[in-house]
């Protein structure tokens, strides 16, 4: 009993939690780095944020909400082991707050996580350190991203708007054939082995027709989409089209640090304006102006950012009202409701 028990509290209280940070720490294109080849690196990899988050989760608790009674953790886990119901565990007083520790493990869990990941992918710091860097390694090939490796450094100038592909391509009892054109995308499979390669503009290089022109040329496929099995490519060559841009104006990246570095602070301050008498009260506080700085960041996106956006205009006065909704709905849970 006491074996399994160790086990149920290892699982919830120190894998869930890392679970969590895993899932959504590996995201978007490099969704598949969460799955795990064996059960036992499933478990192993949780484990370290786990105990982190653990720890973030009891500070936090301790501080807003009360603090944790170790001598009672200890009688409660005692009668457990000896198959003894704890009177306590039907005590909904005690109850609630349990529900209140794992919901916030949870949310600390989640926030860790999206912290975690515009920490490395906004500041590019998966460029810089090898540690950090993703499985998925074909993404940054075919988004450009390699400028910021060490090994590549001075290959591209400017910013990546275009990545343009040759494929040589392996066809059954024919000469391989040479496509062109635009990655638009792809796809890997579990082992972040590349799949498919989707291109637009595709073309081929083709022979000429006369007996006298045998240089290839290229000849337009039509289409939409031309899609490309990574099995049966031989060679890949990658162009990359850029534009030049002035480093030291680059507003944009300077405004996503400053982002960043906003909710980091929302979400650690104890501002009077953004903490209450309770947790459950702060929480909602805290999640309420991160709704609310998502939104204001959105439009000072694109009133500076997407000039020419198509839709400028309407999303500009569609998120001021939503902004100034959410002032008004700020005030009334605030002053009114808590």
């Amino acid at each position: 009993m006491s074996i399994a028990l160790d086990t149920l509290i290892l699982f919830l209280f120190i894998i869930v939690p890392g679970v969590v940070f895993r899932r959504f720490y590996f995201q978007g294109e490099f969704t598949k780095q969460f799955n795990s080849k064996t059960l036992a690196h499933a478990i192993m990899a949780s484990v370290l944020p786990g105990l982190f988050i653990q720890y973030l989760t009891a500070n936090i608790y301790q501080y807003y909400w009360r603090k944790i009674d170790g001598n009672g953790i200890k009688e409660f886990y005692g009668e457990l082991a000896k198959n003894v119901l704890p009177e306590t565990l039907f005590d909904l007083d005690i109850l609630w707050n349990v529900l209140i520790y794992i919901g916030l493990m949870l949310l600390v869990s989640f926030l860790l996580a999206v912290i975690s990941w515009g920490f490395v992918r906004v500041l590019r710091v998966d460029r810089w350190f090898t540690v950090l860097r993703f499985r998925n390694h074909w993404n940054y090939y075919f988004n450009g991203e390699i400028k910021g490796f060490k090994s590549y450094k001075g290959l591209l100038n400017g910013k990546v708007i275009e990545v343009r592909a040759d494929i040589l391509v392996r066809i059954e009892n024919e000469e391989p054939r040479l496509y062109s054109g635009v990655v638009k995308s792809y796809t890997i499979n579990n082992n972040h082995e590349l799949e498919y390669i989707y291109l637009s503009k595709a073309s081929i290089y083709k022979k000429g027709n006369h007996s006298s022109n045998k240089k290839r040329q290229l000849k337009p496929i039509p289409g939409d989409v031309f899609i490309v099995s990574a099995q049966d490519i031989i060679n890949l060559n990658l162009h990359y089209i850029t534009t030049d841009y002035q480093r030291r104006y680059n507003l944009k990246g300077v405004f996503n640090i400053l982002v960043l570095a906003a909710f980091i602070a929302l979400l650690v301050t104890n501002y009077g304006y953004f903490v209450s008498d309770t947790l459950f009260k702060t929480i909602l506080i805290k999640l309420f102006f991160v709704f609310y700085l998502t939104f204001v960041v959105s439009l000072i996106r694109a009133f500076f950012f997407d000039p020419k956006s198509e839709k400028r205009n309407s999303a500009i006065s569609g998120l001021i009202m939503l902004i100034v909704i959410l002032s008004i709905l700020y005030y009334v849970l605030r002053f009114v409701i808590f």
